[in-house]
């Protein structure tokens, strides 16, 4: 810190094609090995995994194995990747995915590093999902705590070798339901998850630890929840009538006060609280289809996106999505779907009652709506393609 020069560093992941930055602050802790203490940091991968690192040396405090990893030659993808030799990851299994129902069209490949292909435009892989919610550490238990979100993503790469957007997700009915957050206890002796909650929807706030043997977090249900940080069971909540931040403990005059923020102010608790409990938050229903809706009869078979900008903004030509996603038009009125792309697209109805038949690059089809109601439509030779339109009276 005197002098700025590089001490020493660790890569937890080679060549980051992914944007899995780690982006949980690392804790710094005090750990025994082989009988010797050490001092020591804690960095969560976004993946799930945890690394433990010598903070003096940057040397990991157990065995790091490489293990190899789906490759893209047009990318340069790295062979290998470090894991934690016989450790948990706080994010589900590959069999946890395989057991739910997937939006149709779409290939599910379990492996974190599977890059987004430009040949296979149709992956669905588990998102790097621990990010940002600060992680705590109890010396009491051992235990680091940790929280997340559970889901697939949809990554896309176009023949621009500069071009990377996360935007493609929303454009996937249902693919959010499919997810959850998640809160894991990970003993720092053996790099095991020793107990794991599953929160419905939503993700949970970051953790805090107290030396009463506590483990503090907001649920994304409005209630601000104290756990026995050694079992994970639930000691207490109170409703707070929103998804909290991450809690804070402070000390006025001798006695302790835990907070948590909400959108709406700051809830501030201490032994023989007397202020009533919260109205908890209306839950809205979760639809397969979410986002703008846009009044209008011409939709387009392909779609420009733009990129985050990191690097200037970049665009792409997306022929696997509707332009715009969902319409909506008064009934008896036609809806015309135009072939601005280069592939073939054909629209038709996912229940089978309507098509606009073949489409050729240029062409244009019709159908007439002449009931109010919902309807989803895909294309009959890019199944995971979607779209919706929404016809009032």
């Amino acid at each position: 810190m005197k002098t700025g020069k590089l001490r020493w560093h660790y890569q937890v992941i080679r060549h980051d094609i992914w944007e899995a930055d780690i982006a949980i602050s690392p804790v710094l802790y005090d750990a025994q090995v082989d009988g010797r203490p050490r001092k020591s940091i804690a960095a969560m991968r976004a993946d799930g995994y945890l690394f433990m690192l010598d903070r003096e040396t940057g040397k990991p405090l157990t065995r790091i194995e490489d293990r190899s990893v789906p490759q893209d030659a047009l990318q340069k993808t790295a062979a290998t990747q470090p894991f934690p030799a016989g450790a948990d990851s706080a994010l589900p299994s590959c069999d946890a995915w395989k057991k739910q129902s997937l939006p149709r069209g779409f290939t599910l490949e379990c492996d974190f590093y599977t890059p987004a292909s430009v040949q296979k435009p149709n992956l669905l892989t588990p998102t790097f999902g621990m990010r940002v919610a600060p992680m705590a550490y109890s010396p009491d238990t051992g235990y680091f705590y940790a929280t997340g979100n559970a889901s697939l993503g949809w990554l896309r790469r176009d023949q621009n070798p500069w071009f990377f957007s996360n935007t493609f997700n929303q454009r996937v009915p249902g693919l959010n339901t499919l997810g959850h957050g998640v809160l894991a206890a990970i003993d720092s002796r053996t790099n095991k998850v020793v107990w794991k909650k599953e929160f419905r929807p939503g993700r949970p706030s970051g953790a805090m630890t107290t030396a009463g043997g506590l483990m503090f977090q907001s649920a994304p249900d409005g209630n601000f929840q104290a756990y026995d940080a050694r079992t994970g069971n639930v000691l207490w909540q109170f409703q707070i009538g929103a998804a909290g931040g991450p809690p804070l403990s402070y000390e006025i005059d001798g006695e302790q006060y835990i907070a948590a923020i909400t959108p709406a102010g700051v809830w501030a608790f201490k032994l023989g609280g007397t202020l009533p409990q919260a109205t908890a938050p209306g839950r809205q229903p979760q639809e397969l289809f979410a986002g703008q809706i846009t009044d209008t009869t011409q939709i387009e078979t392909a779609s420009l996106v733009r990129d985050t900008g990191f690097t200037g903004f970049h665009y792409m030509t997306d022929e696997y999505a509707f332009s715009p996603y969902r319409s909506r038009v008064k009934r008896g009125t036609q809806v015309t779907w135009r072939n601005n792309g280069l592939l073939v697209h054909t629209i038709v109805a996912q229940d089978g009652s309507w098509t606009t038949g073949s489409l050729n690059p240029a062409d244009v089809g019709g159908v007439t709506f002449d009931k109010p109601g919902s309807y989803a439509y895909t294309c009959k030779e890019h199944p995971w393609v979607v779209g919706q339109i929404v016809v009032t009276e």
